[in-house]
Parts: structure tokens; C-alpha cells; sequence
């Protein structure tokens, strides 16, 4: 099972997105995007689903891409 972080980090390569528009479109920190993608920081589940929401993404879609292997 692949971490949050490494998750979104598909996510960001297939829509062509840079941390920083995440950051922007889901009211967080790029420091705080980074720490979770380069670091394995684990988000609260409020932070997880704006996250998702920010990436255009359903979330049973980003859970079956987590589990991947």
C-alpha cells in the first residue's frame, strides 16, 4: 500500500500539477504538500479529503490508486 503522499504524488504527475497548486487550491501549505509527499507525513482525514477534493478526484478512485502496488 503505497503512503497519502505517494498517492498524490501520481496524481500530480498524471494531471500535471505542481505541489504549489495544490497548496493553492486546497488552502494548505507547500511546505506542508512537500513534507507529505517527500517525507511520508500522514494528513488528518479534514486535511485528506481537501486534498482530494483539490486534486479533482473521486475518492474511492484515490483509495483503489493507494493500494496499488
Amino acid at each position: 500500500m503505497r503512503t497519502f503522499g505517494e498517492t498524490v504524488a501520481i496524481y500530480l504527475d498524471r494531471l500535471d500539477m505542481r505541489s504549489v497548486d495544490l497548496a493553492n487550491r486546497s488552502g494548505q501549505r507547500k511546505d506542508y504538500i512537500s513534507r507529505m509527499i517527500n517525507n511520508g507525513v500522514e494528513p488528518t482525514w479534514p486535511r485528506a479529503l481537501l486534498i482530494i477534493d483539490a486534486l479533482g478526484v473521486d475518492i474511492n478512485e484515490f483509495k483503489r490508486t493507494q493500494q496499488e502496488r
